[in-house]
């Protein structure tokens, strides 16, 4: 079948298209790639358990983070949660720079005194 008779089964409504016709639009619609299922993509919310293997804390301690307000979270009917990408921002913002960075820095702030 022929791209312009393509794009007039597009345009008729479906319970007009006779079975030939529709199993020919069918085919002519592209499949979307199975392997990026949901299932394969990490939650965007994960719950208490998730976090202590993400973070690496103990649930006790997790839970006096979230009491303090220390690290980002919320609470859906008592259960604490946490969006999974806010929690990994803030594990990263805790990072201590590097001995060669710091020296770096302190370079880069002299040489700017000087000018």
């Amino acid at each position: 079948m022929n791209a312009q008779t393509l794009s007039d089964l597009k345009d008729k409504p479906l319970f007009t298209l006779t079975v030939e016709q529709f199993l020919e639009l069918q085919q002519s619609v592209p499949v979307k790639d199975s392997s990026t299922k949901a299932d394969d993509m990490p939650p965007k919310i994960i719950g208490i358990e998730e976090a202590v293997k993400l973070t690496g804390y103990k649930r006790a301690t997790l839970y006096r983070k979230t009491s303090t307000g220390a690290i980002p979270h919320f609470k859906r009917n008592g259960k604490i949660l946490f969006l999974r990408e806010e929690l990994e921002n803030w594990l990263l913002a805790n990072r201590k720079e590097t001995t060669e960075e710091a020296l770096v820095r302190l370079d880069e702030s002299f040489l700017q005194k000087r000018r």
